[in-house]
């Protein structure tokens, strides 16, 4: 059955409509296609840096109906320690370089002493959108190996306890400190030590 005037009406009593719409960036997910990887750094030995440039993280939203990097706003980078807290570190500096609707640009760098002992540690990078905490981030477990050489950590032969008669005189004992692969130029003292704890510079 025909309904107003030739078809038309003037006015129309509907139930309330709500339309709700979502920006599909809140869902988005950096590095939804893993181009971006990181997960170790390491000084070669007898060089004293190593730095990685690398290009930053895509999100999906932004892969799906732009260039990677262009719908969602930029990424903030944090590198926290195994607390959650901020890395702090004198060997270890991670800074990026954002380009609003570009792809942003990581600089990694980690010093080192050339030779000496090797060390470890573990910097989380946390890569996020600022605008939109709803998001899903991308996490990177990066482990650190380097150098560093300790003045006071060396050692030693062992030096037999000697039993010697008042008067008589004792044998030449030859002695050195090792500190291999390290080279320090340090002066060092050594003392003897009697049983009853007293000690003396050793001429």
């Amino acid at each position: 059955m025909a309904r107003g005037e030739n078809g038309l009406f003037k006015s129309v009593f509907s139930h309330k409509i709500e339309l709700k719409i979502n920006n599909p960036c809140m869902k988005s997910v950096v590095n939804g296609d893993g181009s971006f990887v990181i997960e170790s750094m390491k000084v070669p030995i007898g060089q004293n840096l190593l730095t990685l440039i690398l290009p930053g993280p895509t999100n999906t939203v932004s892969a799906l109906y732009g260039n990677g990097y262009d719908k969602c706003g930029e990424l903030t980078y944090l590198w926290l320690d195994a607390n959650g807290k901020q890395f702090s570190s004198e060997w270890f500096k991670g800074e990026a370089n954002s380009e609003s609707n570009f792809v942003d640009s990581l600089t990694l760098v980690l010093h080192s002493e050339p030779n000496g002992t090797d060390l470890h540690d573990q910097v989380t990078l946390s890569i996020r959108l600022d605008d939109y905490p709803s998001s899903t981030p991308a996490t990177f477990k990066i482990s650190l190996t380097y150098r560093e050489c300790f003045p006071l950590v060396f050692s030693v032969p062992k030096i037999e306890d000697l039993k010697l008669k008042v008067g008589t005189r004792g044998p030449v004992i030859d002695y050195f400190f090792d500190q291999y692969p390290c080279k320090w130029n340090q002066t060092y003292t050594i003392l003897i030590v009697t049983p009853l704890g007293k000690t003396s510079v050793l001429p």
